[in-house]
């Protein structure tokens, strides 16, 4: 039961934290807060009614109990309690991300724009949806971590590269880094700059087509998705053509949605905008090599990685520009 509290403490830290500096982007949290803390503090008490010699009792809570214990007595932990903490940090932090999104674009798609009020609506529908899909895998993710589903966590990422590189992408560090350091937005959109024609179509085909990856890629992790952790390796769906397909399909939406490149004040605004938005490229860029050290560990993802070196969609792109290029 003493890890149940831990849980909940934890939960309640990272909640805590959102709300505080969180800012707009954690708006529905307020409406989640309780909910979720009463859900968890009602699983963390039926706990110490359950058979802890049975299956997997032991595996996570129990330990996350003594690692606390050994930290308070020793002020150290074991490897083994360390990796058993940052595995539950990780769930603490983005498991009210996913439900806070989660309910935020659900509420969307209730509410706001109709297929009957034009293509724009649509695509602002269909946006949602996407999206809602992924937080909805993403919340499934953080959800279920037994090892019957073999979504168990193998090991959680313990260098401060790969956390930072991480958590900058999220609420509440990305509010400052993402939204004010290297905000890239501008008073024109890709819908302002195209205005209405077919081009405008086409180029917001392009964004669904983007976010559909991005969204397909969450999907195919099933209830193994989670950043930070080691829990399987995917080699499935979009993953056959490369080892990042969401961060790569989701940086290239954001230039097609914020088009840096163009602006209503100057050359230099248009410049600076665009050396924001290949800064924000640069924090994914840093957050797959990250994790490629991380996985790297698996023999599986070894084999995995030096396939895709050969066979994936760049590896593809090289060889046909190779033999394309002139002989002489």
């Amino acid at each position: 039961m003493a890890g149940g509290f831990v849980v909940i403490l934890l939960l309640e830290i990272s909640i805590q934290i959102q709300l505080q500096l969180g800012g707009s982007a954690v708006d529905g949290l307020h409406a989640l807060h309780f909910p979720l803390v009463f859900i968890t503090a009602s699983w963390a008490t039926l706990q110490a009614f359950l058979p802890h010699q049975k299956a997997a009792r032991l595996d996570s809570v129990a330990r996350l109990a003594l690692a606390a214990w050994n930290l308070i007595a020793t002020g150290t932990l074991r490897r083994t309690h360390r990796q058993c903490v940052l595995a539950w940090c990780v769930k603490a932090f983005f498991l009210p991300l996913m439900l806070t999104w989660l309910y935020a674009w659900l509420s969307l798609l209730l509410q706001g724009p109709q297929f009957s009020q034009g293509w724009m609506s649509a695509f602002m529908a269909a946006m949602a949806a996407l999206y809602a899909l992924d937080t909805l895998f993403g919340t499934v993710g953080y959800l279920s971590t037994h090892r019957s589903l073999g979504a168990n966590i193998r090991s959680t990422d313990s260098t401060a590269l790969g956390w930072a590189s991480a958590l900058v992408c999220y609420p509440p560090l990305s509010a400052l880094v993402l939204r004010q350091w290297l905000d890239y937005s501008d008073s024109i959109e890709w819908t302002h700059w195209l205005g209405h024609s077919w081009a405008t179509v086409a180029w917001g085909l392009s964004i669904l087509l983007l976010t559909g990856i991005y969204t397909l890629a969450t999907v195919v992790f099933g209830p193994r998705f989670s950043n930070l952790t080691h829990r399987g390796i995917i080699t499935s769906g979009p993953f056959r053509l490369t080892k990042h397909p969401a961060y790569i399909s989701k940086n290239l939406s954001w230039w097609l949605i914020a088009v840096p490149f163009v602006s209503d004040q100057s050359p230099t605004t248009a410049a600076l905008n665009c050396a924001a938005l290949l800064g924000v490229n640069s924090i994914y860029w840093l957050r797959a090599k990250t994790e490629e050290r991380h996985l790297m560990n698996d023999p599986v993802y070894q084999q995995y990685a030096a396939w895709i070196n050969e066979n994936g969609l760049i590896a593809k792109c090289r060889r046909a520009a190779r033999s394309r290029a002139p002989v002489g």
